[in-house]
């Protein structure tokens, strides 16, 4: 994936999946590839349905899930929906609403699961690069389709993996499937071969699954769905599925105004409370969210924020970590009678309401409940956040109490 700010990606890059530690990518080779005469005759039938696809936005959820091993189901890590615009030959990310994301932004966020070429990189890396071996059609699993199998071996191979600064390239096979009747892309495969041990991962499998969509007046093949699996030597395993959806003619995202939020005070200090619940089974980071102001906000004498107002934002963080569901928010923006009020040029700071156990300090966000087995006083103390719950779901509920502090931010 490309990310706006930085764009890392277009159709003569390179596609990288960000892996902790290491990123894997492919050179693309503009040459022509050596194929049976199958797929020769609807090679560039394959590479026009690409080419051809139009500038678009949709919205794309990536969905993360985990299993130790020897384990058969899978515990759900995070969930993040973002916008995603293809325009110009370039991916552009930005949040629901058109907030961009930050160039580092987003593989934080899902590190271990996020790759770009979803769109058009991998097909076309495929039937243009000489260094693909394709074998004579076969069978697919869906009878409907024919297999292509290919595989790259790892002398000329333009797989490269990069772990604590050094390269290495690695053998890779996998498949495409192509539509008997029509000739249409249907799916692709992607395994990685020999990975070295320093990766720290015994196993990468990339899956994309391709549909006819309609943008405007323009049909094109593009990915419907796509799937990362990855297989850590410890056993773990992260199953990370991309679903993409509502395509449209594009809208690139906006970055806010420099001088935005220049008419608030210095220090803002206020209690807010939630106006959207958050349920870990259901939302997703970059799912926006509205709080409501409980103090007016003044500079000087004048009111900038009246008592009763929205602050919007969206989810930053709804992810699982060492047992803890962890969930905090972003907020950016206060809506003053439709007058934006912009937060996103201050640093800004959530702080929780909590319970401090007198005598055996500890603390303990109220959400969670109770201390069980033990009669103590308490105290309430506020702390920064974000969120901390103890059971599998998560859901925090309209009124949840929040203090937001900001301050101008501090000039380089």
């Amino acid at each position: 994936m490309a990310l706006p700010g930085a764009l890392r990606n277009n159709e003569d890059a390179m596609f990288r999946i960000a892996l902790p530690f290491a990123f894997i990518a492919f050179a693309v080779q503009a040459q022509t590839t050596a194929v049976p005469p199958a797929l020769a005759t609807i090679k560039q039938k394959l590479l026009d349905d690409i080419r051809r696809a139009p500038d678009y936005t949709c919205s794309e959820l990536i969905e993360r899930k985990s299993r130790t091993a020897g384990s058969k189901s899978y515990d759900l890590l995070d969930r993040v929906r973002v916008e995603v615009s293809y325009v110009s030959g370039k991916e552009l990310f930005a949040w629901r609403g058109g907030d961009p994301i930050a160039a580092d932004e987003l593989p934080r966020l899902v590190l271990g699961t996020v790759s770009n070429g979803d769109f058009a990189m991998h097909p076309r890396v495929l039937l243009t690069n000489s260094r693909v071996q394709f074998s004579e059609p076969a069978e697919a699993n869906d009878p409907s389709s024919r297999r292509f199998n290919f595989r790259v071996p790892a002398s000329s191979s333009d797989w490269q993996l990069s772990v604590g600064g050094r390269d290495t390239q690695t053998a890779y096979h996998g498949f495409l499937d192509v539509v008997k009747d029509s000739g249409r892309l249907a799916r692709i495969e992607l395994i990685a071969d020999a990975l070295p041990a320093a990766l720290g991962y015994t196993s990468i499998v990339k899956r994309l699954e391709y549909a006819g969509v309609r943008i405007g007046n323009s049909a094109a093949l593009l990915p419907s769905s796509s799937e990362l699996v990855t297989v850590a030597a410890d056993g773990q395993e992260i199953h990370s599925e991309t679903h993409f959806a509502d395509f449209r003619n594009p809208s690139p995202p906006v970055a806010p105004s420099a001088g935005a939020g220049s008419e608030l005070p210095d220090e803002i200090n206020i209690e807010l409370t939630l106006e959207t619940p958050v349920d870990s089974d259901t939302s997703a980071v970059g799912d926006p969210i509205a709080a409501r102001v409980h103090q007016t906000i003044k500079k000087k004498k004048d009111v900038v924020v009246p008592k009763g107002a929205l602050l919007y934002g969206r989810i930053s963080v709804l992810e699982m970590v060492q047992g803890f569901r962890i969930v905090d928010f972003v907020f950016t923006h206060f809506d003053v009678d439709g007058r934006i009020v912009d937060l996103r040029n201050r640093s800004n700071m959530l702080e929780l309401e909590d319970r401090y156990t007198m005598g055996d300090k500890v603390l303990v966000n109220e959400k969670m409940g109770p201390m069980s087995g033990k009669n103590v006083s308490t105290v309430f103390t506020r702390a920064p956040g974000p969120i901390r719950m103890t059971t599998p779901r998560a859901k925090v509920p309209k009124g949840f109490k929040l203090y937001l502090r900001s301050t101008p931010r501090a000039a380089n």
